[in-house]
């Protein structure tokens, strides 16, 4: 199986999200508990994101404000139109 190619303790399984899922499965933790870790360390893991994307001077949008930034960084002077993805 698995445990035959790969070692548990390498980075991968180590890594955000598997670390719970490889404790479920070699050490028997309690597959509720390991989804409630997973979603915590999710929950954490945004809770970081967005306080550097706040030091970085981004602010939220909306999704209108996605489209428009997408199409300002993408479409405008788009050199190639045969390739371009804009309208």
């Amino acid at each position: 199986g698995l445990l035959a190619l790969w070692d548990p303790r390498e980075k991968p399984f180590r890594s955000f999200c598997y670390r719970h899922m490889v404790a479920h499965v070699l050490e028997n933790l309690d597959l509720d508990e390991a989804i409630r870790l997973t979603a915590r360390d999710t929950r954490k893991l945004a809770r970081k994101q967005r306080g550097w994307a706040r030091n970085m001077g981004w602010v939220p949008t909306d999704h209108d404000g996605v489209l428009r930034a997408a199409d300002r960084a993408f479409c405008s002077g788009s050199e190639n139109k045969k390739l371009s993805p804009c309208p």
